[in-house]
């Protein structure tokens, strides 16, 4: 029997009613997975048709009965569920969507293409459109969020009319409360930095309200909840968080009016609806717990249903779907719950009426409504997996039925809000501040067509808890506004201000006290006049131009160096003369067409940045060595990414580098190379033959992030000929990595010649300076890693099993694989021959020390025998028997492996976590001393994680989930068990190596815990684009390496998570060290040293990481100080050598 087969055996009974079963009206299926939630066509009200993505980029509108009207290809994926309103006042609707790419396309209700708008950011359904008439012109706008955190209003037709940003991640899918005559209208927004965001109609800040967690995801509602007149702003968390919530925010304010404890996180799973008909309004959210809540309008919980399956996405509908008078609640999840089904029934009291199945599970919004026009309504639900939609019914008239909350978003204009009588009575425009010079700027250089700095040299007398919204007004008349929340005092060192276009640019600049926005601290207004772009560009020329007079005075003997001037020079005059086409031709209506100029202006001023450093540094090596032809210099950190040719590089033929280390560990270094010559140089590195073991050498490689930036990440091995070749005044880091396994203690050279082909007499040379501490880490505690990759995962993805080798040079050795299956027949008894072959094949590989996580499946059962009945269990004991003989013949005894029954327990609420009860408890049952391994994650708290406790050996859980509850990792510690943690994080390429990676280790040491890891080494995904790291965007983004062909490619982070693997092995050898009784009697002074640099010192070097959430870090500065992990290093082993010399 297989595990889903069993889970459909594990669930309770869930007490159903006598609810009916539908009748299907229609099915529709497609070859492809349907994306994002479907919507209703024209509207809520009178919905003729359902508007649906798919997977393979079409979106498709289906008639009420169940035919494809048409379908339009729109060129790639898109997640942003259609918003539907007439945008140009021509009586008839437009459909307005958003590719995964950020592409905001419009169509007719034919399907035909109107318009396109490029945001510069990705969208996904939690950053989906709304339409409403912003402006009051009568029109509607369409507002939409992105992944990197803006806000747009986009006019009918097509024109940017303002954006706003507070946070660089996720603006979640905006509410809007319409005007009225107390004020106008007002955006809503979260945002995934703790932030809720309000946004007046003309794009400036109404209010930005602060309330730890993210909310990116969790799309705001609002209504009138408690009848009095005044609109309500509804919101949840939407990551793990210790403290996961429902807020009720004053949409006037901001101000909190109620928050409540929610299970677990959620998304776009808010509504509001009057359930009991007291005038009163509920709340319902929906949760990845597979949970729904429902609180009244003080925030006082009435009720919540488990209704099992694996996460709601969406929130749920509410109609009065069977015609009894009541309304009834009904929802999916993304897959099925124990028993098989995706789709529930709840009574307005939370009550479980009845479930049901749907292929490909169900995590949209059903849309309930007379599609068809028969007088009965319909649900419309979404098999999402399976490229499916249903039309059923039970049999409800549609007649002044009590249709509450009927679509994703509320209605077909998605704005989110629940419309009344209510109104918010918006705040007025900010007083002007009684004095202005509280808060003075200064530009860092005069204003250019750009990127420009603007200095703070003077803040308002109290900064504690300031929020800064900048804003610019292009001479085009259009809007752009940042807001900073300075967080208790951390004010930023400059704004950003970007300028494009000739003419008068207005900037404004106001500070604000958290919470208080009807009169602003103070104020500044700066008018920016920028002349044409031939302005800007003589200004260029002329900072061109001092490479040329360079060149003119360099020695005869430096004239390779004077051509690479000379001919950089020329390209860059070239650049700017297609530059300055490009302006005279862009359309200044055409924000697509103005933002391409900005990029590229910038892209323009970076490479004459780097020309003029690249001039400064050609002067000095012509000055010291004219017939040099390459130069090389230490990175003083080759751990940050800084350009490679910095102000700060120190070009020379010969440089010197020195790595510390201990004894058996291994460290790295970063030297870059720079081309002296206009023609690319390939050069050969040259080691000593008997050096080369112990320094391995790599080529740094800068890949492309999602954002257009370039992070230096992935480290490739040299090539046969160990070549790197460097282009013409180009730059490149060569990586180092001492192997300390093959050094003695002392201090050794290593030599590195690098020798330019066809300029043989013009070598450089690298001396790498290998200090190696007698501390050896060979004697120091196991530490077990965990990362997710084993010899069998590497073979399916095509990857070399034998480079697990490399894993297990990085710290792992922690080994997740399966067991072969078995079945037995109606006595118990074992059947059919076992073929222990894979696994044979990969034991041999995973080092003596090496552990192993077996994942298995319960022995399966003919037909009449019970699962987990006596006679199972035997066969389970005989099966179980049989794997422990086998290991221990192969030198795997019983303490080297144990079972991994489920995956992330409480990740999707209890299924999982009673699941595992039962098949850890089945497998306990058969053989009482075999290891249980667990990795609990999400929905997880002491309560729930008791019945687990008797049951696990192993504990891994998430090490974010630890950090946030310090408390639970004291849980899992009392057990008495060995406990690691692990992280699963995506967007990978764009975390701190020492401050995400080599920091893992510091924090789990930090916690008391014995292990780490990470999901994954390296991942692979079903299709070719879901994991490429080498690509700019990926689906997924997961894995700490590359791949290329049949092997991994490491990278940066890897190297530093292995050094953080080894900083802690340390730190435990320090403490086993300190804490023999010969210690503590002889050196108690040298104990309480080593006492307060392993609590002290190593949680001050991390509280940065600590703190940060699993969204911020994107958002806030958490790298670790790479200077005071070398100072703990070396204090570690003076006071290990100390204590053990002594």
């Amino acid at each position: 029997m297989s595990l889903l087969g069993l889970c459909l055996l594990l669930g309770f009974s869930a007490g159903q009613t006598e609810f009916p079963e539908p009748v299907t009206v229609w099915e529709c299926s497609f070859q492809s997975p349907l994306a994002g939630a479907p919507v209703f066509f024209p509207s809520t009200e009178n919905p003729e048709g359902v508007l649906t993505w798919l997977e393979d980029g079409r979106i498709v509108l289906i008639e009420g009965a169940g035919t494809i009207r048409w379908e339009k290809p729109i060129g790639e994926k898109g997640d942003a569920s259609p918003a539907v309103g007439d945008l140009n006042k021509d009586g008839m609707p437009e459909i307005v969507t958003a590719t995964a790419s950020g592409i905001v396309v419009v169509l007719t209700a034919e399907g035909k293409e109107l318009w396109r708008y490029p945001l510069g950011g990705d969208v996904r359904d939690w950053e989906a459109p709304c339409l409403a008439d912003v402006d009051g012109d009568g029109s509607l706008e369409i507002i939409i969020g992105n992944m990197r955190g803006w806000v747009s209003c986009i006019s009918g037709m097509g024109k940017l009319l303002w954006r706003f940003k507070a946070d660089d991640q996720k603006a979640s899918s905006p509410a809007y409360i319409p005007a009225n005559p107390a004020s106008a209208g007002l955006v809503i927004y979260g945002t995934e930095n703790d932030h809720i965001v309000a946004v007046r109609s003309n794009g400036e800040l109404a209010w930005l309200s602060r309330h730890e967690g993210q909310y990116g995801r969790s799309t705001p509602v609002v209504g009138d909840l408690d009848g009095d007149g005044t609109y309500e702003v509804v919101s949840h968390t939407s990551y793990n968080n210790p403290r996961s919530r429902v807020l009720a925010l004053d949409a006037t304010t901001g101000n909190l009016v109620w928050e409540a404890p929610i299970n677990l996180h959620g998304y776009a799973g808010n509504a509001i609806a009057d359930l009991d008909g007291d005038g009163k309004n509920e709340v319902l959210v929906a949760l990845r717990s597979n949970t729904i809540y429902c609180f009244d309008h003080t925030g006082k919980e009435k009720w919540h249903t488990i209704t099992g399956g694996q996460a709601y996405f969406y929130s749920p509908a509410i109609a009065d779907i069977d015609g009894d008078g009541k309304c009834e609640i009904v929802g999916g999840v993304r897959d099925t719950n124990e028993r098989g089904n995706s789709w529930f029934v709840l009574s307005d009291r939370g009550e479980f009426l009845r479930e049901y199945p749907i292929p490909g599970g169900s995590p949209a919004t059903p849309l309930i409504g007379d599609i068809n026009k028969d007088g009965v309504l319909e649900i419309v639900l979404a098999g999402t997996k399976a490229g499916l939609l249903r039309c059923v019914s039970f049999g409800g008239k549609s007649q002044n039925a009590r249709l509450l909350w009927v679509s994703p978003r509320f209605d077909a204009a998605r704005t989110g809000c629940v419309v009344s009588n209510a109104v918010h009575r918006t705040l007025q425009a900010p007083t002007k501040p009684g004095r202005r010079d509280s808060l003075n700027v200064e530009w860092a250089a005069p204003p250019t067509w750009g990127r420009n700095a603007l200095s703070i040299k003077a803040w308002p007398k109290e900064t504690k808890d300031l929020v800064i919204e900048y804003s610019t007004i292009d001479p085009f008349g259009r809007k752009t506004t940042r807001v900073v929340d300075t967080y208790g005092g951390k004010l930023p060192a400059f704004l950003a201000v970007d300028l494009v276009g000739r003419g008068t640019h207005l900037v404004r600049v106001r500070a604000y006290r958290l919470g208080e926005y009807t009169s602003c601290l103070a104020e500044v207004v700066e008018k920016v006049k920028l002349g044409s772009f031939q302005t800007f560009a003589k200004k260029m020329q002329q900072d061109l131009e001092s490479m040329e007079r360079s060149a003119s005075v360099l020695p005869a003997e430096a004239s390779h160096m004077a051509r690479l001037l000379m001919e950089r020079k020329a390209q860059r005059v070239n650049a700017l003369a297609v530059l300055e086409r490009m302006a005279a031709k862009t359309d200044w209506n055409d924000q697509e067409k103005v933002d391409e100029l900005f990029r590229e202006i910038e892209s323009f001023r970076t490479a004459v940045r780097m020309d003029l450093t690249l001039n400064r540094h050609v002067g000095k090596m012509a000055e010291t060595d004219p017939k040099a032809v390459l130069a090389v210099w230490e990175d003083k950190n080759p751990w940050d990414d800084s350009p490679v040719l910095s102000e700060e590089a120190t070009p020379a033929r010969k440089t010197r580098v020195s790595v510390w280390l201990y004894k058996n560990e291994y460290e790295s270094a970063a030297v870059n190379l720079l081309n002296l010559t206009a023609e690319p140089l390939v050069v050969q590195l040259r080691v000593n033959p008997a050096e080369r073991n112990a320094l391995l050498l790599y080529e740094v490689i800068d890949v492309p992030r999602n954002d257009g930036s370039t992070v230096p990440d992935a480290l490739a091995e040299l090539n046969s000929a160990a070549t790197i070749t460097i282009p013409g005044g180009g730059a490149r880091r060569l990586w180092t990595t001492v192997n300390g396994k093959r050094l003695e203690p002392g201090s050794t050279e290593l030599p590195i010649t690098l020798l330019p082909l066809g300029k043989d007499t013009e070598r450089a040379e690298v001396v790498v300076e290998a200090s190696v501490e007698s501390l050896d880490l060979a004697t120091a505690p196991i530490f077990r890693v965990c990362n997710w990759s084993c010899p069998n995962m590497l073979k399916v993805a095509g990857v070399d099993p034998s480079q697990i080798a490399v894993a297990r040079e990085h710290g792992m050795n922690v080994f997740v694989t399966s067991a072969p299956e078995r079945q037995c027949d109606t006595r118990g008894d074992l059947v059919g021959a076992v073929d222990w072959s894979v696994l044979d094949e990969q034991l041999p590989l995973m080092g003596d020390d090496g552990f192993l996580l077996l994942s298995l499946n319960p022995v399966a059962v003919p037909e009449g025998v019970e699962p987990f009945s006596d006679i199972h269990i035997a066969a389970e004991r005989a099966r179980l028997q049989e794997l422990a003989q086998h290991l221990k013949e192969k030198g795997w005894g019983p303490e080297r492996w144990a079972l991994y029954p489920v995956d992330e327990p409480g990740l999707f609420g209890g299924t999982r976590i009673r699941l595992y009860e039962q098949l850890a408890g089945h497998f306990k049952r058969a053989m009482p001393n075999v290891l249980m391994y667990a990795n609990p994650s999400g929905f997880v708290t002491p309560e729930n994680m008791a019945g687990m406790v008797p049951l696990t050996d192993i504990w891994q859980s998430e090490q974010g989930l630890l950090r946030r509850q310090p408390g639970l990792a004291q849980f899992f510690l009392n057990t008495g068990k060995p406990v690691w943690c692990y992280e699963a994080p995506g967007d990978v390429k764009g975390l701190r190596p020492l401050g995400y990676y080599r920091a893992n280790p510091w924090m789990a040491f930090r916690l008391g815990l014995s292990g780490t890891g990470f999901w994954t080494q390296f991942y692979k995904g079903a299709n070719e684009k879901d994991n490429d790291l080498w690509l700019s965007w990926a689906t997924s983004e997961f894995g700490a390496n590359y791949v290329v062909n049949d092997k991994e490619v490491i990278s940066r982070r890897w190297e530093a998570f292995r050094d953080g693997i080894e900083d802690v092995r340390a730190f435990l050898l320090l403490r086993e060290t300190a804490q023999d009784p010969r210690a503590v009697q002889r050196h108690p002074d040298l104990v309480r040293q080593a006492e307060d640099l392993l609590r002290t010192d190593v949680d001050k070097a991390t509280q940065r990481a600590w703190e940060c959430g699993d969204i911020t870090r994107f958002l806030r500065d958490y790298e670790m100080d790479y200077s005071e992990i070398c100072r703990i290093r070396r204090e570690v082993a003076r006071l290990t050598q100390q204590l053990k010399a002594e």
